[in-house]
């Protein structure tokens, strides 16, 4: 690769539709359920094979976030921990102003999905690093398996393009995506030059990008690698995901279809099913 690709790990999600199995105090990336590891350290591990992380997360979860980093030795770039959860438009915002002088690939990764190929996994990307335009955004895509309005679709075109995305669409048009051979599911991970996510959401969501960066230029930089973003500029910034507040409206965009199994364990069933199944292959 030419050039370096940075992991900006997003763990920050509460996993609200897996209670009582989490809780505030027992968020689910840090839950562990389905390995060893966390749904956080298995992201971190997948991740190990490119440059130090960036970790997005909350203030409350600093002593977490660096027991199950010790334990796993895995040494951050950088930890953000922010004053109030704000969805993950602000979180990855936030990742760019750290990132913004770097021509370094950012991967945006969330840390609570399962992804058990780490091998198909990290081709994936690498793959994806080689064959993009460094001027737009890479989506990971999956191929869905049902007609599920709970993640958006992209839409693809020849080659790594992508003709629309539709973020949670309503039911009829899930049925309608699901039919068509063209349709993957957003899988939340994507590969981008931070340069142009910034230039994105200064074009698309200037208000949310224009609080978070005065928020990071008035971070407190609590030791050498733990920075917690100016309150009251970050609390401006709306509670809204970067697909609703850039994706949905975004010209820019490419894809790369998955071709291994990911789930994003995103309800009490799925939590379920997986635990039942490491249980009877033990």
């Amino acid at each position: 690769m030419s050039t370096r690709i940075i992991p900006v790990i997003l763990a920050g999600g509460q996993g609200k539709r897996l209670r009582p199995f989490t809780s505030r105090n027992r968020p689910k990336p840090f839950l562990k359920t389905l390995s060893a590891h966390s749904f956080y350290q298995d992201t971190l591990k997948r991740a190990a094979i490119f440059e130090a992380p960036v970790i997005v997360s909350e203030a409350g979860y600093a002593d977490v976030l660096e027991k199950q980093n010790k334990e796993i030795n895995c040494n951050p770039k950088a930890i953000i921990l922010e004053p109030e959860s704000r969805n993950t438009a602000a979180a990855i915002f936030a990742a760019t102003c750290l990132l913004r002088d770097t021509h370094d690939w950012m991967l945006v990764l969330p840390s609570d999905h399962f992804w058990p190929d780490a091998s198909m996994f990290q081709d994936t990307i690498i793959s994806a690093a080689g064959l993009m335009d460094p001027e737009k955004i890479c989506l990971i895509g999956i191929t869905p398996s049902t007609a599920s309005r709970r993640y958006g679709y992209i839409k693809t075109g020849e080659g790594l393009s992508v003709e629309r995305f539709v973020e949670k669409p309503e039911h009829k048009k899930a049925r309608e995506f699901f039919k068509r051979n063209d349709m993957l599911w957003n899988s939340g991970v994507f590969l981008c030059k931070p340069k142009i996510l910034q230039e994105q959401a200064l074009l698309l969501c200037p208000e949310i990008f224009e609080n978070v960066q005065k928020s990071m230029e008035n971070a407190e930089n609590l030791k050498k690698h733990l920075i917690i973003p100016e309150k009251i500029n970050f609390l401006k910034t709306p509670s809204i995901s970067i697909d609703y507040a850039l994706f949905d409206n975004c010209h820019i965009l490419q894809s790369v279809r998955y071709k291994g199994q990911w789930d994003d364990i995103g309800t009490k069933s799925a939590l379920l099913k997986f635990c039942f199944k490491k249980m009877m292959n033990k």
